[in-house]
């Protein structure tokens, strides 16, 4: 559509159609209204409807199978904040930023409320690409003891809450071990309710909705992630969405954790797994033959083509987490992410940040990466967005 000028919406002061709404929803099956989309971006988007109209009408210009490439003269900063997102890839204890780290270190008294705001930063901000997973890894033996009260707990999952709201998140799927937050005091059941609770007053005072996913840990005892697994099951349906398998995925390969899952499946609860964050790999295969249905980062899945295809035949989306995978050193660059592949393949994707307070970054920045680091379109965009929605565990 270059070239071609947006004039007035009427002439001789009249409007020019009388149905632009019924008119587009015949050609996209959708009103702007249906597109969920609020604010100031939502009457734009209304506003070009008409101009939309016009084009076909007048121009004999025609119009696009998809609605979203009336977004395209907009700020690229506004068009991201505009737009609905849904976020299914983030570790709770991955959201805390410097600032709240020090205010839950000086309410637990712990030695590090002593150091200053910058001091604590350069421990637990991983700015620059480290040398492996593992050394990013090591970051959250610091974060760990801060989330072991309840109250820690409801003040960062309401956090994150908040934050969503700010970046038009309007849905969200956090996952933790809670084992990791579990002391004497503070049972694995209890620690469980408290995330539920306070996921619950975050929709009520934010409007995000959300869901629970239990991580099971790589590198923990089998005791463990075997309790872990027992409490999914008890709080599945009732906040709890799915579980997860995460951590040191060279050190402790799938395979070891191969019976939980296959519980996890006979009892209906569905999951995603951190696979191919790391070459070479074995876990692609087996997280197929159990029947996964999202894959956490996958950046390796390009080396395995015969796989590749079988996740895209199978519809498995793939959790994106650009930022993440630079610092990590997954990939070498955002130019090297593989995101452009799998979306070429037919392998549905959806953008997340995994540790936005460890990164420095948040959802709206990973998405203003595909716009200004790998050169999507903001149609593209879009789409990545609605499809960030079709993904979600929740109502599985």
């Amino acid at each position: 559509m270059a070239g071609i000028s947006y004039d007035d919406e009427t002439r001789g002061g009249a409007p020019l159609v009388k149905q632009p709404q019924r008119f587009l929803r015949s050609c996209w099956g959708v009103s702007p209204q249906g597109l969920r989309i609020k604010g100031e971006v939502r009457e734009r988007l209304k506003r070009y409807a008409w101009k939309a109209y016009r084009l076909a009408r007048v121009s004999r210009v025609r119009i696009p199978p998809s609605p979203h490439f009336l977004f395209i003269r907009m700020n690229q900063k506004e068009f991201i904040q505009g737009l609905p997102k849904a976020e299914v890839h983030l570790h709770l204890d991955g959201t805390l930023t410097p600032a709240l780290f020090m205010e839950l270190a000086k309410e637990s008294n712990h030695p590090l409320s002593k150091r200053s705001l910058s001091e604590i930063e350069k421990l637990i901000v991983v700015s620059k690409p480290m040398r492996s997973l593992k050394e990013v890894l090591g970051v959250f033996d610091l974060i760990a003891p801060m989330l072991r009260r309840p109250r820690a707990v409801e003040k960062v999952v309401y956090e994150l809450c908040g934050k969503a709201k700010e970046q038009n998140v309007t849905y969200v799927e956090v996952r933790y071990a809670p084992i990791l937050s579990v002391t004497a005091d503070f049972s694995l059941d209890e620690v469980i309710e408290v995330i539920l609770r306070s996921l619950k007053k975050g929709e009520e005072d934010f409007g995000v909705k959300s869901g629970f996913i239990v991580t099971l840990l790589r590198n923990a005892p089998r005791k463990d992630n075997e309790a872990m697994l027992e409490a999914a099951k008890k709080f599945f349906g009732r906040g709890v969405v799915a579980i997860d398998l995460a951590n040191d995925e060279a050190g402790y390969p799938l395979e070891l954790f191969k019976d939980m899952f296959e519980e996890a499946k006979r009892c209906g609860i569905p999951f995603t797994i951190h696979a191919g964050e790391v070459y070479p790999t074995k876990d692609f295969g087996l997280a197929l033959d159990l029947g996964v249905r999202r894959i956490g980062h996958g950046t390796s899945l390009v080396r395995y083509p015969d796989l590749m295809q079988e996740v895209a035949r199978r519809k498995i989306a793939i959790e994106v987490n650009l930022t993440s995978n630079i610092r990590t050193n997954a990939v070498s660059s955002y130019k090297a992410h593989p995101v452009m592949k799998f979306l070429e393949a037919g392998i549905p994707v959806a953008i997340g940040t995994d540790d936005p307070g460890l990164f420095g970054i948040d959802l709206n920045h990973e998405y203003s990466v595909l716009l200004k680091e790998l050169d999507f379109s903001q149609s593209d965009v879009a789409s990545i967005a609605k499809q960030s929605f079709d993904c979600v565990f929740k109502g599985t």
